[in-house]
């Protein structure tokens, strides 16, 4: 369990790297940005989350307000 919380932990605030073979540009985007998008692109029915507890803190508070 320690290892996969650190794995998370790790992920936060990171860079994932991306090549567009078409432009041949070598560019970086934030994790958390691309998960926004993600997000946003839907009715809410399911979020997605870099970490653990940060989904679990958004399941409570929905619970809360339910």
């Amino acid at each position: 369990m320690a290892e996969s919380t650190k794995f998370f932990r790790q992920k936060k605030g990171q860079w994932i790297w991306m090549y567009n073979t078409k432009t041949n540009r070598r560019s970086k985007i934030e994790l958390q940005y691309i998960l926004d998008l993600v997000n946003g692109c839907h009715d809410f029915e399911v979020m997605h989350f870099a970490l653990e507890k940060e989904r679990d803190g958004y399941r409570k508070s929905y619970l809360d307000n339910k």
